[in-house]
């Protein structure tokens, strides 16, 4: 019967992203099934250990590095002396997010104290970098290092999505058993701010709206979906975009003039809930190596049709073309294509943003994770 486990993630909320939200919702979940939860996670504004209930957030000192995408620990007295307590604290189930961090190392730190082995969840699909260029081969150098040092301690591999758990075994991990992200819809459909973004963005009810929400980088497809709606707009389509998140994109977003373009900037989750609420199509042509990613589980959520590439987890999203589009090529004409049908079709984007709404309340739920989590732990 566990009794208390330390989950040990880079960041977590109030920082945004979708690990941070995984982190936080399984850790909330675990604690109605009477299991006290540690995270243990960066802080750029030095130690701090906060509780709310059963849980309980470390913050380990940290600068954060390569756009606040890269915590590195502080070694300082204070860290030390936090490492320590974290050494002698009663745990007896050890959670590793990811495997990039040097956080990551110290949770494997932790479990060998503690004489665990601690169960990795990752959420990517491929390597950290395909670039061919010297960052991008010290980028897949350091990844080679570090796996090797995560893989000596025997963590036990699981991944959010079937995809990813192939990509843990093919790179030596004893990859085990999917732990999907998931997503409390009624939860997150109360969250939406009650603001019209509509009416904020001056659109009539026949104006399409298309969102687009993650990190403003070429590797989320969002220069290839700007195209695509571009061509739509240029060859008599009235479909406008929605863009949402901040990153080195974000520059190109502000000099566009057009009128069907709308740069939100970075949303809070009230915010982007509302936001996707207000869309008929949401579009993620990501060639990045996904987990499962949390924007498509929201938009799900607040039934979107949904347009993405085949990353890792859009199959167990979008299972069929009755549930959304899975692109298998990423290319302007076949985002454009992929859009354009549900804009000529709007009983086609309300079956489809109805169908996988519902695929996803019944299939993705935080107790079924967390209870999956629970048993690979008691196992182990």
């Amino acid at each position: 019967m566990l009794d208390h486990i330390a989950i040990f993630s880079a960041f977590y909320p109030p920082h945004l992203g979708g690990v941070e939200q995984f982190t936080h919702n399984l850790a909330t979940q675990l604690t109605t099934q009477n299991i006290k939860v540690t995270v243990v996670t960066s802080s750029t504004e030095g130690l701090f250990r906060i509780s709310d209930g059963e849980v309980t957030v470390i913050g380990i000192p940290s600068k954060s590095i390569m756009g606040d995408r890269f915590p590195l620990m502080i070694p300082s007295k204070a860290t030390f002396k936090q490492i320590k307590e974290l050494t002698e604290a009663p745990f007896d189930g050890i959670v590793i997010n990811t495997r990039y961090y040097p956080i990551c190392l110290l949770g494997c730190r932790i479990a060998s104290a503690h004489n665990l082995r601690p169960v990795l969840i990752d959420h990517s699909s491929g390597p950290i970098s395909n670039e061919k260029s010297p960052l991008g081969l010290a980028m897949r150098t350091y990844e080679a290092i570090n796996n090797r040092l995560i893989r000596s301690k025997r963590p036990i591999g699981c991944s959010v999505s079937e995809r990813g758990l192939s990509w843990l075994k093919s790179i030596g991990f004893d990859a085990q058993a999917v732990i999907p992200n998931s997503i409390d819809c009624a939860e997150y459909r109360s969250t939406a701010k009650p603001d019209s973004y509509r009416e904020l963005l001056s659109l009539t009810d026949n104006e399409f709206l298309v969102t687009y929400a993650g990190r403003l980088i070429p590797e989320k497809g969002l220069p290839k979906l700007l195209g695509a709606v571009s061509s739509l707009n240029a060859a008599g389509a009235c479909v406008h975009l929605a863009v949402a998140g901040s990153g080195p994109l974000e520059g190109k977003l502000l000099e566009a003039h057009e009128t069907w373009l709308h740069y939100m900037g970075r949303l809070s989750k009230q915010e982007l809930s509302g936001l996707l609420r207000d869309s008929d199509c949401f579009c993620l042509p990501t060639e990045y190596p996904e987990g499962l990613p949390t924007v498509l589980l929201e938009a799900a959520a607040q039934h979107c049709a949904i347009v993405v590439s085949n990353c890792a987890g859009a199959r167990e999203v979008v299972p069929s073309k009755e549930y959304g589009t899975v692109l298998n090529v990423v290319s302007e004409d076949e985002i454009a294509k992929a859009i354009l049908v549900y804009c000529n079709d709007r009983g086609a984007t309300t079956t489809c943003g109805d169908n996988v709404a519902l695929h996803i309340e019944h299939g993705f739920s935080w107790a079924a994770t967390a209870n999956k989590l629970i048993k690979i732990l008691d196992a182990s």
